[in-house]
């Protein structure tokens, strides 16, 4: 056998030993992202997808396992080498998510989203026109099947035409069990006769974008929708999104400093989340389970900035 064979079987063990089996394929972004891998394969898509990144077309590109809690969507390998890794999300980018991981991995994290002009390495709506174009040069029925089905994925659920429409909280997150102590906590600033439609100084206001997500938010006199998001989670991930303490700083001006300090040194000090080193719109993550167990003193240090 020559070394070339070798090499390779030494690949695809590793490949076996670390691919990852078990999405939850309720989640459309999930879908899609098995769809992306399967398409893979498909060796023009492979050729577009790799030239499209800028990376070789000999890298194989594949989900990983890890062990160490949330990863990227993808890995990208060449040889036993790591070259990157690839973040898939529906609709605008999770600037918070990529900065973890790009503090995480020593390797490119690429990133995926609605449309290119968003920032990201590759948008859905590029890949989308590249699809396009592959039916029509294309006359295998299955591979046209497998492009068509990505077509869909990408049509129903890239929320390009619909990002930035806001939407009440599933009872799907209201039933999580963070959110609901959370909101039990603050039950005596609830938005007037469970009016949700408007912000109201003195009351949270909660919504989304995504069946699984969900945003707490304070009203605020100087941000021209009159809010500021206070903490959110997307896409069902199991951590909360907090803002630079620059944000919370400017747009929480009418409160009192005091208690905006408490606040931002609260983040920094418990979770050593620090903020303060962050640009405007920048934002950190962190685990919901270790903010549930301070969660008390997290709804205390939020009903003043309320």
């Amino acid at each position: 056998m020559s070394n070339f064979s070798i090499f390779i079987q030494d690949d695809l063990d590793l490949i076996k030993s670390e691919i990852f089996t078990n999405e939850d394929i309720s989640k459309p972004e999930n879908r899609l992202n098995l769809a992306i891998f399967h398409l893979q394969m498909y060796q023009p898509f492979h050729d577009w997808f790799c030239g499209k990144l800028d990376i070789k077309n000999d890298s194989v590109i594949y989900p990983t396992q890890t062990n160490s809690g949330s990863r990227p969507d993808f890995i990208i390998r060449n040889g036993n080498q790591i070259i990157g890794y690839v973040e898939v999300e529906l609709g605008s980018e999770n600037t918070a998510q990529l900065a973890e991981y790009r503090r995480k991995y020593k390797a490119k994290v690429y990133s995926i989203s609605g449309y290119r002009n968003q920032g990201c390495d590759l948008g859905l709506d590029e890949m989308e026109e590249y699809i396009k174009s592959e039916l029509k040069n294309n006359a295998n029925v299955q591979t046209k099947t497998s492009l068509i089905y990505l077509l869909n994925l990408i049509s129903t659920f890239g929320g390009r035409n619909s990002s930035n429409i806001r939407v009440d909280v599933s009872e799907k997150m209201l039933n999580h069990p963070f959110v609901s102590q959370i909101l039990n906590n603050l039950s005596e600033f609830a938005p007037p006769n469970g009016e949700s439609k408007k912000p109201f100084p003195g009351y949270y206001y909660i919504d989304t974008v995504k069946e699984s997500g969900f945003s707490f938010k304070v009203y605020s006199r100087i941000s021209k929708n009159k809010l500021l998001s206070i903490f959110a989670i997307s896409g069902g991930r199991e951590q909360i999104i907090i803002q630079s303490s620059k944000k919370y700083d400017h747009y929480l001006q009418d409160r009192e400093t005091k208690h905006v300090n408490d606040w931002v040194n609260f983040i920094i000090n418990e979770f050593g989340c620090r903020i303060d080193n962050l640009d405007f719109d920048q934002r950190l993550s962190i685990p919901i389970h270790i903010v549930q167990k301070k969660i008390d003193k997290f709804t205390d240090l939020i009903k003043p900035l309320i």
